[in-house]
């Protein structure tokens, strides 16, 4: 190891040991803010939906949530990667200040804060948080993690960190498809949704590897939390992939948004909208049918769509 590594690693040695002697208080710290955080979420952002007043207070937990993820996703992802070619680049660990102060006091503290106030959890989210409450016992309490004696935290560990915070941001779409008034665009990040589906299956792999590092260590105790982690993480990757494969976006904004908005409608604009459409349906021997559905976005597929609401539960 070259003096400018030996350097890096000593800091990161030293950051870990400063997050490990005051975590109590870095965990306050934590809870205060992400309580600030949703709070404001809850009280300035979310009443501003046009669809605000058809959610139900639990949806709007949840939403309020969902932007907390948004809100760190970015930045555990960004700096994930950032921490990732450095090491590449310069062979340098520098691992324990991203775990520690980046990354695993955000999954963790946003796990508490989520067990607590939105108990009781559904029984598979309940077992994914309680696995990640076991992780982080086992890397701070019990310190059986990284298991080597060198207690070197390795590039895996760092890239399934970032992998979650990049499916933090992407799970943004759960807000968009259920407050979104644009379904183009709900249909368009459902196959973004879709795209990033394979880093689930990644992340399932990395927890894999980990679990049977830690059977060859014999460290059991870690053994036994990553396998239930990764069972819970598969549980629930295939739950939510599944969701978006079989979702349809027509479907649910017409037994939601569109109806709630047509709710809302005056007689006069309800008839107004009813004569622009006949209208539209009236040129359509005129044009291309590709060019009706691009100049009348989900006028063929809302026509022809049986009403039907679509439910998220279990995601």
């Amino acid at each position: 190891m070259s003096a400018s590594c030996s350097a890096v690693r000593l800091v990161s040695l030293s950051a870990r040991d400063l997050w490990l002697e005051y975590r109590l208080l870095i965990a306050i710290s934590a809870l205060f803010f992400i309580n600030l955080f949703l709070d404001y979420f809850q009280k300035k952002v979310i009443p501003r939906l046009a669809v605000y007043k058809h959610l139900e207070p639990e949806i709007c937990q949840e939403l309020s949530m969902r932007m907390l993820q948004l809100l760190l996703g970015p930045i555990v992802a960004i700096s994930g990667l950032g921490f990732l070619l450095y090491q590449v680049l310069s062979g340098c660990n520098a691992a324990e200040i991203y775990v520690y102060f980046i990354s695993g006091i955000s999954f963790v503290a946003v796990d508490i804060h989520e067990t607590v106030r939105r108990w009781p959890l559904r029984a598979s989210l309940l077992a994914h948080h309680v696995m990640t409450f076991a992780i982080a016992l086992a890397f701070v309490e019990f310190q059986v993690l990284p298991p080597n004696d060198e207690k070197i935290i390795a590039w895996t560990t760092t890239f399934f960190l970032t992998n979650i915070g990049l499916m933090w941001t992407v799970d943004f779409y759960h807000v968009i498809y259920r407050t979104s008034t644009n379904l183009p665009l709900i249909k368009m990040l459902r196959k973004t949704y879709l795209w990033f589906a394979p880093v689930r299956i990644i992340n399932i792999v990395l927890l894999m590897l980990g679990s049977i590092s830690s059977a060859i260590g014999g460290v059991w105790f870690a053994f036994v939390c990553l396998l239930f982690m990764t069972l819970a993480y598969a549980y629930n990757s295939y739950k939510a992939i599944t969701f978006m494969v079989r979702f349809d976006c027509d479907r649910y904004y017409k037994s939601h948004q569109g109806r709630w908005l047509t709710k809302e409608e005056g007689p006069e604009k309800r008839q107004e909208r009813r004569q622009s459409r006949v209208a539209s349906v009236l040129f359509i021997p005129l044009i291309g049918q590709d060019e009706t559905v691009s100049i009348l976005p989900g006028l063929r597929g809302d026509l022809d769509t049986t009403e039907r609401g679509v439910s998220s539960r279990g995601l």
